[in-house]
């Protein structure tokens, strides 16, 4: 079956109108009218039925569909590739992040000793963890950094970095010159959470006692957010030690970074990939420069 006919199964459950499919397909109606009907005969069983003005799949027309649907979608991405190579003489790959991994790992000091890398890096997104683990199923990715990597054997996944979670304070805030501090000292105060679903996880998987003392606060969508609203006092959050200038003030005061008491609760970030990527080793060499 021709790449024709399996975009022509892939519009008609899309569109299910013929005119639409052919516009489509930039092709007249009796074309693909024709090519539905070569279709049945080369499969010997009827693929498509007319309900209501719209034409739908019949049960073995759903089944190819299916399979349909992922070779249209290999057909694609490859095409995209061979383009790029075709128009800009190198492979070239595309990294996602959320928020957090971004600031964790694309810090100046890795776009500085990684230049001749960045030749083969030509697009960096961020997205939620959720978003980002779709984006690499679908091929749209070729490699995230994430907290919350899919527990799937299809996909490679590097370690990068792991780091305790820590309370962030304003420089002058009373507390920032203790040693550590309990959860439950700063239930007077805002939260302000960073919208990283990891971070709850491991704080919950740490104390859930403990856990549940959080108080009500605020969502942040990015470090640098949450550096001003906590600079702006009486707001703490809980993020990774190892992050720092993302968080300075809005004067370029650092803020104060208090371990947490007790049981340390460690955030990791990895690099995910697919192990049946076009080019695994050079993700691999991506992902140990972002490890440094």
């Amino acid at each position: 079956m021709t790449i024709l006919k399996i975009r022509l199964i892939v519009l008609i459950e899309r569109l299910k109108k013929v005119t639409a499919v052919a516009q489509e397909l930039g092709m007249k109606q009796p074309t693909v009218s024709f090519h539905m009907k070569k279709m049945e005969e080369e499969w010997g069983v009827p693929l498509f039925e007319s309900k209501t003005g719209k034409v739908l799949l019949t049960e073995a027309g759903r089944m190819l569909h299916h399979y349909a649907q992922q070779i249209d979608k290999i057909y694609t991405e490859a095409e995209s590739r061979m383009l790029q190579l075709r128009d800009g003489g190198s492979q070239t790959v595309k990294i996602g992040c959320t928020a957090l991994t971004s600031a964790l790992v694309l810090t100046s000091r890795w776009f500085k000793e990684n230049q001749a890398l960045q030749k083969f890096v030509n697009q960096f997104v961020t997205d939620s963890s959720e978003r980002l683990a779709a984006r690499l199923e679908d091929g749209e990715l070729d490699l995230v950094v994430t907290a919350e990597p899919p527990a799937d054997a299809r996909f490679q996944k590097e370690l990068l970095k792991e780091s305790p979670l820590q309370v962030w304070l304003a420089h002058d805030h009373p507390f920032a010159r203790m040693n550590e501090l309990t959860i439950i000292q700063l239930r007077n105060m805002k939260y302000a959470a960073l919208d990283e679903p990891a971070i709850g996880r491991q704080l919950l998987a740490r104390d859930a006692v403990d856990y549940a003392e959080l108080p009500a606060g605020i969502l942040v969508s990015q470090p640098f957010l949450v550096g001003q609203a906590v600079q702006g006092g009486g707001v703490f959050s809980i993020m990774p030690s190892m992050l720092d200038s993302p968080l300075s003030g809005p004067d370029n005061e650092k803020l104060a970074g208090i371990p947490l008491a007790g049981k340390p609760a460690v955030l990791q970030i990895y690099a995910v990939w697919p192990k049946a990527h076009w080019n695994p080793k050079l993700l691999m060499q991506v992902a140990q420069s972002l490890a440094v």
